[in-house]
């Protein structure tokens, strides 16, 4: 999970925090991984695993609206940024042919390629981050439902990449959900929305059938 709030809270927040991206096993430990660049270490327990789990589900639940309204107003900002240099290029490109004209011209398309370029870098970066948003939302809104399908049955995994596989099946050795918040990162939002759609089409069946031999 990214961390697509710290802008937000950069701008709002009064106090530190510790933001959980994501959490790793190895040699009998927990390996949290923060968005400050951090590293925290836990004992390898199922108690300490679903503590882990809640506080990435809170972090995500905590940014809601806030994030969204925020990633709309920082776009708008970024455009705000660059136009006034778009406008005096165009304003300079249409001026007599003079050496000074052509010469601030000149001046202001550089001052506009050095913003562009990082403004474009910035909206890449957001909208990178906005779609894991988008991607860990789908999750959260479908969170009850895959927990109840995917419990004990797998065929709905058919077709994901090996390493969101690798962590399911993992997962559901250890006694955990198959899918939870910090696995969502390994699988493709197509991947997810498919299983999602397949858990749909079980459960809507599974209801059927009941009502067909109650």
């Amino acid at each position: 999970m990214k961390d697509y709030y710290s802008q937000y809270l950069f701008k709002n927040r009064n106090k530190e925090y510790e933001y959980y991206m994501y959490y790793e096993k190895k040699d009998k430990k927990i390996i949290v991984f923060l968005s400050n660049g951090d590293k925290q270490e836990f004992e390898n327990t199922k108690e300490n695993e679903i503590a882990i789990l809640k506080k990435m589900e809170e972090q995500y639940k905590f940014c809601g609206d806030n994030y969204i309204q925020f990633y709309s107003e920082d776009s708008e900002e970024m455009i705000k940024k660059v136009s006034p240099f778009i406008y005096l290029s165009s304003f300079f490109s249409y001026i007599a042919d003079s050496p000074l004209y052509i010469t601030l011209n000149y001046a202001v398309l550089g001052f506009s390629s050095l913003a562009f370029t990082k403004v474009s870098l910035e909206y890449f970066k957001a909208k990178s981050t906005f779609k894991d948003y988008k991607k860990h939302k789908l999750f959260m809104d479908n969170k009850e439902l895959l927990d109840t399908e995917l419990n004990g049955d797998l065929r709905l995994l058919n077709g994901v990449n090996k390493k969101a596989l690798k962590e399911a099946y993992s997962n559901g050795i250890n006694h955990q959900k198959t899918i939870n918040i910090n696995t969502v990162r390994l699988f493709r939002y197509k991947e997810l929305k498919s299983i999602i759609e397949k858990a749909k089409e079980k459960a809507k069946k599974e209801k059927e059938y009941v009502l067909r031999y109650r």
